[in-house]
């Protein structure tokens, strides 16, 4: 399983690949450590690139299809370029690719800020007490964008969220206006987060809908502000019994929500705000089983308990998770933006089987150990008196003589002596 962060993502290489836009578009390359870097290059040649994104952007606004090429060390143990804030606002859209370098704000400052329908990949945006993000065009697309604010939003405003890592302290993905869309996106806190701060707010009057998203580490999940509608499918903001999963914050609030896993116990009501303003299709209420990063851990309720149906169902984005890992890998996707493969089934257990014995001539088995010799035993030594002798048979007889009875024993004969002569 994938598990990029910020310095991950910064610190890896990135192929060089031909950008390909609309007839006479062109690609304007930016490497920072390149020796022959500088604003002033046409940066059309990425032998000749510009110095930094903002100066690339400023060429690239000027006509539409464009394309900034942010290019990262090609040596892996090179310094990792690190960029200034970054604005997206000329007439024209441009496409921001920056894989493998990272744009850092510092003070209060935002990181990338955006105003027109630009498209922004796998781009990795830090910021102090400013936002990491904020963008004002319900038109920009962001996928693989990877935040981290430590004192403020990972991401502020309204657009297309697809495949991204959005870590806040005060709020990790704050939506202001508009229809925004959230796809296979994880939302968590930087450490310590203030007491109440939401993962995800909706500010008053918008639509949001999500489809596939995590929310952690927050102790309110999802906040929804007055007059706004959430609307959530395949999603988890389960969290333990010191947060509260959903809040609601006045009567004009509702909630949608598809195979997301939400606690009754831990949503919270205010501002008029009542259950029967949450609808629920086919809801959950289990232990995410989730680690520190927000991925699936083995044997995770929320594996396969997904719907093929509801909101943004079909949407291209909706194919792979955060991770870039196709959908599905079991026999419905899973719920939260982590898509993983279920545990291989247990092979069923065999008895080992005992080959047929083969006798010899000599009667013997072969193979088989020798028999033991029967163990001797010793007996206790007992004394046995010797036998008696048998009694001579009786010659007396037993006679009446006279009424009387009589033991009668025939005389010993007396033998002769013979006398020598």
């Amino acid at each position: 399983m994938i598990r990029p962060t910020l310095a991950a993502l910064a610190g890896a290489s990135a192929l060089l690949l031909a950008w390909a836009g609309p007839a006479g578009a062109a690609t304007f390359f930016v490497q920072e450590s390149h020796p022959q870097a500088l604003d002033t290059n046409q940066c059309t040649d990425q032998n000749a690139p510009c110095r930094t994104i903002q100066g690339a952007v400023d060429k690239a606004e000027v006509a539409i299809g464009n394309t900034v090429h942010v290019v990262a060390p090609g040596d892996h143990h090179a310094p990792v370029d690190e960029y200034d804030s970054v604005t997206l606002d000329g007439a024209f859209p441009v496409t921001l690719t920056a894989p493998g370098v990272a744009i850092r704000a510092t003070g209060g400052a935002t990181g990338l800020t955006v105003s027109n329908a630009s498209i922004i990949n796998d781009v990795a945006v830090a910021s102090a007490t400013g936002p990491a993000v904020s963008s004002t065009s319900s038109g920009a697309t962001f996928t693989g964008l990877q935040t981290q604010s430590t004192g403020a939003v990972g991401f502020v405003g309204t657009g297309k969220l697809a495949r991204s890592n959005l870590i806040g302290f005060t709020a990790g993905l704050q939506l202001t206006s508009g229809s925004p869309q959230v796809l296979n996106t994880i939302v968590r806190s930087s450490p310590s987060p203030p007491p109440g701060a939401p993962g995800i707010a909706l500010s008053t009057s918008l639509t949001a809908t999500l489809r596939h998203v995590t929310v952690i580490g927050f102790p309110t999940r999802v906040q929804v502000g007055a007059s706004a509608t959430l609307t959530a499918a395949n999603s988890t903001f389960a969290g333990s019994n010191v947060t509260t999963d959903l809040a609601l914050e006045a009567a004009t609030s509702s909630a949608n929500l598809t195979n997301t896993n939400v606690s009754p116990t831990r949503t919270a009501f205010t501002g008029g705000a009542q259950e029967t303003q949450v609808t629920k299709t086919n809801p959950l209420d289990v232990s995410p089983g989730l680690d520190s990063l927000g991925r699936l851990t083995p044997g995770s309720a929320l594996i396969d308990r997904g719907t093929a149906g509801g909101p943004l169902a079909g949407d291209p984005a909706d194919a792979k998770d955060v991770d870039g890992q196709t959908r599905n890998q079991g026999s419905a996707p899973d719920v939260g933006a982590d898509e993983t493969a279920p545990p291989p089934p247990t092979p069923p257990t065999t008895p080992p089987t005992t080959p047929p014995a083969v006798v010899n001539p000599t009667g013997s088995v072969a193979g088989a150990a020798p028999a033991a010799a029967a163990p001797i035993v010793s007996q206790p030594i007992v004394n046995v008196p010797p036998a008696a002798k048998p009694k001579k048979k009786s010659k007396c007889r037993t006679r009446t003589v006279k009424g009387k009875k009589k033991k009668v024993c025939p005389k010993k004969k007396k033998r002769k002596s013979r006398k020598k002569k």
